[in-house]
């Protein structure tokens, strides 16, 4: 075995003496620095290396899984385990998507290696030796949405579109796509992800690469993100993810916000702009063209329905769909105490939407985002 440098010693005498540690664990880089920071607890501190540069986790006792939370998302992910003497690559899929990724492990690995052709970025990097149902392990983001959800912060897919993740996505099985449009601190991230995670989304969000700043016009807000560069990426993720139903903000911004105006006002644009080949080509040349067939916005006045998330959900210990988006919005802690919660009634009710676009049809039952897509939804 490598001979440990005194930072490895360092902290096997911390992890053992930790009581939130895993026993007999420990870690070392390729090039020394602090490892203590992987395994700190806290999503916001990080151990970050050189690109190529190895982070290694030694066990007395196999481990069945590695969870592994990102600083920074890998470029080109790599992995491997010892077992009986023996380093084996160890595949994960998806793994340069996922911000907390639970890496199955070979029976009896010992130890385990991280490295990235890039610099590398560990938030955390804890060993698991039995099922952990409370470790997130989401999929990638999903090839084809059956719903997509085009949130401009991290809690306001919860906030607006209620039940939607616990009751399409947990209840029924169907692919509950997030992307949020801004690039959210690393704690808003995290928060944003056990939401995610607790309202029984399957797949890992999303996150744009535009500012969270308060505006509280569409027009200021295009002025801050860019209006051409918003819509391309719009367009881009519509063609990315194939969506059956599209759900986004009111156009009057809910309590108004000039992002969610914003994304009011240009996804009936984008929808457009995506079924056409020839418009923005770059991602027409990599996804191909998509024509989404509905596409919802939240408080919409036209063509409304209502959704009902007081429905009992088996899937979720029959607790209701409003009840469970109300636990997971605990999640996002910084953002207690401001007023917000998950409403099913009042001016901000997140059962109201509007049926903007549809090559489906009308809505004729009401109450279904999937109605007349077929084999998906109601039909009348």
């Amino acid at each position: 075995m490598r001979r440990m440098t005194a930072c490895a010693l360092a902290l096997c005498v911390f992890l053992c003496g930790s009581a939130k540690a895993a026993p007999a664990t420990l870690m070392w880089a390729q090039d020394g620095g602090s490892v203590l920071a992987a395994q700190d607890g806290k999503d916001t501190t990080a151990w970050t290396g050189k690109p190529g540069v190895r982070l290694t986790l030694w066990s007395e006792q196999p481990m069945r899984a590695l969870c592994l939370r990102w600083m920074v998302l890998p470029e080109e992910p790599r992995f491997a385990a010892l077992v009986e003497g023996v380093w084996t690559d160890v595949p994960a899929p998806g793994a340069r998507e996922l911000w907390h990724l639970r890496l199955p492990l070979p029976e009896g690995a010992t130890m385990v290696r991280v490295q990235d052709g890039a610099a590398l970025g560990v938030s955390e990097m804890v060993p698991l030796y039995e099922d952990d149902p409370a470790q997130q392990a989401f999929a990638p983001p999903a090839e084809q949405a059956d719903i997509l959800i085009f949130a401009a912060h991290p809690d306001d897919d919860l906030l607006y579109f209620g039940g939607t993740i616990p009751l399409y996505a947990r209840e029924r099985g169907y692919a509950v796509q997030t992307v949020f449009l801004t690039n959210p601190s690393r704690l808003r991230l995290s928060e944003a992800l056990a939401g995610q995670w607790t309202a029984g989304g399957a797949h890992c969000p999303v996150f744009g690469p535009f500012s969270d700043r308060r505006t509280f016009t569409a027009q200021e807000c295009a002025a801050d993100w860019g209006r051409e560069k918003a819509l391309a990426y719009l367009v881009e993720n519509l063609r990315r993810f194939r969506p059956q139903a599209v759900l986004s903000h009111d156009p009057k911004g809910e309590y108004g916000h000039g992002a969610h105006m914003l994304l009011a006002q240009l996804l009936p644009e984008a929808a457009e702009a995506a079924a056409d080949p020839s418009a923005y080509p770059d991602s027409a040349g990599v996804f191909g063209a998509w024509d989404t067939p509905k596409l919802y916005l939240h408080l919409y006045e036209r063509n409304r329905i209502v959704m009902d998330w007081s429905v009992a959900l088996p899937s979720m210990g029959g607790r209701t769909a409003i009840e469970v988006a109300r636990e997971a919005y605990k999640c996002h802690v910084s953002q207690q105490g401001a007023g917000m919660d998950v409403r099913d009634r009042g001016i901000y009710s997140s059962t109201k939407f509007g049926l903007v676009r549809t090559s489906v049809g009308p809505d004729k039952l009401g109450g279904d985002f999937l109605e007349n897509i077929p084999g998906k939804g109601s039909a009348p």
